[in-house]
């Protein structure tokens, strides 16, 4: 009686576990690459906690909405590394700065550039 019991027991494990395998094998997983494809080095709310910007070694800075997540606008421009992305005290622009010599000011609703100022260093501290 003790063996019937205990192969019932391995035979609903047996099925249990190839339902489960079956299941994960029939159902993959879908990853989307929506973020920054490398490095990210920053990462700043503007005023009113309503989105984030990040900046990355990909060449881009990314507005992110911060309660859902979505990604807003990407901002392209830079031929290097973004070093650091920030918005101004009332969110309405952002300011990157890159390892290209550059800062850029961006429209932080649009995500438009405004203007691209030559001539800034990187500086290692």
């Amino acid at each position: 009686m003790q063996i019937k019991k205990y192969f019932h027991i391995l035979s609903l494990l047996i099925l249990f576990t190839s339902i489960h395998l079956t299941k994960a094998q029939v159902e993959p997983e879908l990853v989307l690459p929506i973020g920054h494809t490398n490095r990210v080095n920053s990462a700043v709310y503007n005023a009113t906690g309503s989105q984030i910007v990040t900046a990355g070694n990909d060449k881009t800075a990314r507005i992110w909405d911060a309660e859902s997540g979505e990604l807003l606008h990407t901002l392209e421009g830079h031929t290097s590394y973004v070093t650091s992305a920030v918005y101004n005290a009332t969110g309405s622009q952002i300011v990157t700065a890159s390892w290209d010599n550059t800062a850029r000011i961006w429209d932080a609703e649009s995500g438009e550039p405004k203007t691209n100022s030559k001539g800034y260093c990187r500086i290692n501290c």
